[in-house]
């Protein structure tokens, strides 16, 4: 078990390296299972980028998926306790009868629910609180030391979703809580077992999906995430908030901090430092320097209108 990184700045070839590394894996006969775990709206065009790597021949040995089609390969599996689906729409509906249900309790948005989409943003609201694994109860200690109507607004938030909860708890599968139920199903999956996984697309991660890459680096036999970092930012220990590169080197670091805790060994990150998508010099150095304080001119400017 091994966490890799490959980081490299915008257009490196990142991505390119790891569809490479995919298929000459398995056309060195490794017989495991090799996934490609990407965001949602990468993976159509993943999929076809993989298949021209790998060919039709082994494409069979790897997979493209997203976290949330993970979810719904390991269920299809091992099954995860409920069975009817709660879609955008009866999500919506849900949340808008709980607060009619619960008008007399609410303290703040009592008026609120026959507003046109209030219940979509509430939907928002609730999926963040998922995400970012905040309970109800969490919610209710905010309310100290918060203003008036804060405090309040606090208050009924934590009163809907505490009722949502129980509403999903009756047996309806909702989409925010998909990674929570991963996360307990994820061990029952024993294809995952030695299984390569490469990360990519990803800016960061929600604390529940850093959760189900924690679980993978436990079962599975490495876990690749890419990073849009270069080398410079990934050696620095003094990045501000503002650098570009800030956030990757905080996803960075976290994933150390787990992988470390999980007992699992740290490889050195294999660094993309030429840019290849960029044809034109002046893109290049553009790409390169436009995000710097001190900036350093480039020979041309082709390809800049």
């Amino acid at each position: 078990m091994a966490l890799n990184f490959v980081a490299g700045r915008s257009g490196s070839g990142k991505t390119e390296y790891c569809l490479k590394s995919i298929a000459k894996k398995h056309k060195e006969n490794y017989n495991g299972l090799s996934i490609l775990i990407v965001p949602d709206q990468f993976s159509f065009q993943a999929e076809k980028d993989l298949i021209a790597a790998m060919g039709n021949k082994v494409i069979m040995r790897a997979k493209v998926l997203s976290f949330t089609r993970l979810a719904h390969t390991v269920f299809s599996k091992t099954g995860c306790g409920k069975t009817i689906p709660l879609t955008d729409v009866s999500k919506a509906v849900a949340l808008r009868k709980i607060m009619i249900d619960n008008a007399e309790k609410l303290l703040y948005y009592k008026k609120s629910a026959d507003k046109k989409g209030f219940s979509e943003q509430l939907s928002s609201i609730i999926t963040e609180f998922f995400r970012y694994t905040v309970p109800p109860q969490k919610l209710l200690d905010a309310c100290e030391g918060g203003g008036e109507a804060l405090g309040l607004k606090i208050k009924d938030l934590a009163l809907i979703y505490g009722e949502y909860i129980n509403f999903i708890n009756e047996g309806y599968l909702s989409s925010e809580e998909t990674l929570d139920i991963l996360y307990g199903a994820i061990d029952g999956y024993r294809a995952l077992e030695g299984a390569e996984i490469w990360i990519d697309g990803f800016d960061g991660f929600t604390p529940q999906e850093y959760k189900i890459i924690g679980k993978l680096l436990k079962i599975s036999g490495n876990v690749t995430v890419v990073l849009t970092m270069d080398r410079q930012a990934a050696a620095s220990d003094r990045l501000v908030p503002s650098d570009l590169f800030f956030g990757p080197k905080e996803t960075y670091l976290k994933l150390c901090r787990i992988a470390s805790d999980a007992g699992v060994e740290i490889k050195a990150p294999v660094f993309m430092d030429t840019a290849v998508r960029y044809k034109s010099a002046g893109i290049a150095n553009f790409e390169k320097n436009y995000w710097r304080t001190f900036f350093k001119s480039g020979m041309g400017h082709e390809g800049i209108a």
